[in-house]
């Protein structure tokens, strides 16, 4: 018994050990000048936000007074590793601002330009950026003469694992528990086997001493049988009630590698994502989707072989509601009116088919008195002036859409 549970567990304990990681948080002070980026968690430990906070003390930055507060980095949709303008606060206006692009996203603000110390805060309710990215903070103010004065401070902020962590922690535990349920069960092995040999000392005894009293013997002999018996029912009972306790918290230990397999995997495609030639959407069904960041003459199997190159291929709307995130994906993303996917009837007219996967397109609603069957119109784009789908020449300028399955 001993043999089969350690064959069958610590394999399984050595190798789920090895796969706990570890979260950084990055800080930063200089001048008097405190930047702090922390990252967020789910209670399943999925990575749920970012909060970046700016704080100066005054004294030790030699300003008498601050004006302005700052914070600088990367924006939501794949905007890269640029510093932009993210929020300020002033002492004018009193209140934090965050930039146009944040407006109605999942961003908020705080701060107080009068507080000791002055501070500035973004929660971002969002996944972590997958890549190493910077923040900076720069206070302008007034030093003890009267002369303007700017301090700053700049972070590199690694990608989180908290996700991975937080999970792997829950299965260190379960683990931990495990492992001491094993060693009971070995130490009751061990314990019965104490006394089946204690059990067999006595059945020689009574051989020894029985020749000529044959009834006692069996008398005896049936009393340590009975005794047996229950001993190795309650042995039967105790295992099975562990195995069974044992195969639940396996199952529940498989389930969440699972989860974090899906997350490992949802990473990686997030860094093999092209992000100077594509804005990212948020995952949405297992998939995200990619808009061109640039508008240019649509060549749909050129830009099909853009999305491979990131790991999808041209969009292909299955249904209403896919249909209906990617329109307000790209009505907030904008800078062109008309945004192609990859349906078409080029092959055949009127019989509109996915570029990629050569599947017929679904039942959609389309713009009123769309599609017009003009022979040459035979792309489908999501034409923003007309609040939905147009059939229009394959040739014209715009943006394209991607779908990337994780």
């Amino acid at each position: 018994m001993r043999f089969s549970l350690e064959s069958a567990f610590c394999p399984t304990l050595a190798v789920l050990a090895a796969l706990i990681t570890f979260i950084t948080i990055a800080e930063c002070g200089r001048a008097g000048i405190n930047l702090e980026v922390s990252s967020n968690f789910d209670p399943n430990g999925r990575p749920s936000g970012q909060v970046i906070n700016c704080s100066v003390d005054t004294a030790a930055a030699d300003l008498d007074k601050v004006a302005t507060l700052e914070v600088f980095g990367p924006r939501p949709y794949g905007i890269g590793n640029g510093l932009e303008e993210l929020a300020r606060l002033d002492i004018w206006s009193k209140s934090p601002e965050l930039a146009d692009e944040l407006e109605g996203s999942d961003v908020s603000v705080d701060g107080d330009v009068s507080s000791s110390p002055p501070y500035l805060t973004l929660t971002w309710r969002l996944p972590t950026l997958a890549a190493r990215h910077a923040y900076k903070c720069v206070v302008n103010g007034y030093d003890r003469d009267g002369k303007a004065a700017s301090v700053s401070t700049t972070v590199q902020v690694d990608p989180a694992n908290g996700g991975c962590c937080h999970k792997m922690d829950a299965v260190q535990t379960t683990l931990s528990s495990l492992s001491d349920m094993v060693g009971d069960v070995f130490n009751m092995t061990e314990d019965v086997s104490s006394k089946v040999s204690s059990l067999g000392s006595r059945f020689e005894d009574v051989e020894a001493s029985c020749s000529n009293v044959d009834g006692q013997v069996t008398t005896q002999l049936q009393s340590l049988t009975t005794q047996f018996e229950e001993i190795k029912s309650q042995i039967n009972q105790k295992i099975s009630s562990d195995v069974q306790t044992l195969t639940g918290n396996l199952k529940e230990i498989e389930d969440r590698l699972k989860s974090f397999e899906q997350d490992m995997r949802s990473r990686f495609v997030m860094l093999g994502i092209d992000r100077a030639r594509f804005d990212v959407s948020g995952i949405y069904q297992g998939r995200l989707y990619l808009v061109s960041k640039t508008q240019e003459a649509f060549n749909i199997a050129r830009a099909n072989e853009y999305c491979k190159q990131s790991g999808g291929y041209l969009v292909e709307l299955d249904d209403t509601p896919e249909y209906q995130f990617v329109f307000n994906l790209v009505n907030k993303i904008r800078g062109a009116n008309s945004f192609w996917t990859g349906a078409n009837d080029i092959d055949r007219e009127g019989h509109f088919v996915f570029y990629n996967s050569k599947k017929p397109l679904p039942t959609l609603t389309w713009s009123g008195g769309q599609p017009d069957g003009l022979r040459d119109e035979d792309c489908m784009e999501i034409r923003l002036n007309f609040g939905g789908l147009n059939d229009w020449l394959c040739n014209q300028v715009g943006k394209y859409v991607c779908e990337v399955p994780l």
